[in-house]
């Protein structure tokens, strides 16, 4: 998935999060999509809350109105 700055979002491959992470439990580096290397977080997948608790990103709010 992806979080709502768009970095994408995926679960921790051993079920430990990695010691590597950043305040928002994110890092730089190789992923199945991006193998060069992207700025991702990484959720714990049994562990609660799992989305990152801060975003490193951008995100836009109220960019769409209905008349």
């Amino acid at each position: 998935g992806f979080a709502k700055d768009g970095h994408p979002v995926y679960s921790a491959p051993t079920g430990a999060l990695p010691t590597d992470l950043d305040a928002c439990n994110g890092r730089v580096g190789p992923t199945d999509e991006f193998p060069e290397g992207v700025y991702h977080y990484v959720a714990a997948p049994d562990e609660a809350p799992n989305m990152p608790g801060c975003l490193m990103g951008e995100s836009v709010q109220n960019t769409l109105s209905y008349e």
